[in-house]
């Protein structure tokens, strides 16, 4: 394994080195090609090469930390709904509930067994965090209780934030339900999440 990373660093190095001098052949032809072979073009063309150089090098920069500022969201994204799934029921809708707000304009207002209570202008929700691993699905036995549950509090609509899957079957109950239903599918919550909380050193 040493072996082939000493390999690949090797090869980064001898393209990197190859692509700087292409660019400095490249500055150097332009201007001979415009004034001729003299002085002033050789300089010229190091000068512009130098730039390229330079140019490339900030590139570079700004793309590794675009790449690890999206990981460290991602990542952080994962934890946070993993530190979900493992938490009390109280606070993984306390957690749901915060989530939302951050892209909602939302006001928590109680935090009971079967969700957070919210307002949203004159509306009270009931959002509820479904516990459940990645791969599993959401059921219309959730939805189910999710209805009952907003009634049990008075909320005007429930918003189910699932951790797992969401079929496009339940979707559709969701829709047709009694009780008004929103799903908010896992990826929104990771897009959330992400900005809510990037991972750290």
């Amino acid at each position: 394994m040493e072996r082939y990373l000493r390999r690949n660093r090797l090869s980064e190095m001898l393209d990197g080195l190859g692509l700087r001098a292409l660019l400095y052949l490249l500055a150097t032809g332009w201007f001979m090609w415009l004034w001729g072979m003299t002085l002033p073009t050789l300089l010229a063309g190091a000068a512009l090469g130098t730039l390229l150089c330079a140019a490339r090098r900030e590139w570079r920069k700004r793309t590794v930390h675009r790449r690890e500022k999206a990981l460290r969201s991602r990542l952080g994204a994962e934890l946070m709904l993993e530190d979900m799934l493992m938490a009390e029921s109280r606070e993984a809708h306390f957690r749901a509930a915060l989530l939302l707000a951050e892209k909602w304009p939302i006001t928590l207002q109680t935090v009971k067994e079967e969700g957070v209570l919210c307002c949203q202008g004159e509306e009270t929700l009931l959002v509820q965090c479904i516990r459940m691993p990645e791969d599993a699905e959401l059921s219309v036995g959730d939805l189910l209780a999710a209805q009952r549950a907003a009634r049990r509090v008075k909320a005007d609509r429930a918003i189910l934030c699932p951790l797992g899957k969401a079929s496009p079957k339940v979707l559709a109950k969701a829709e047709g339900a009694l009780v008004p239903l929103r799903i908010i599918p896992r990826s929104t919550l990771l897009a959330i999440a992400g900005q809510f909380s990037p991972a750290t050193d």
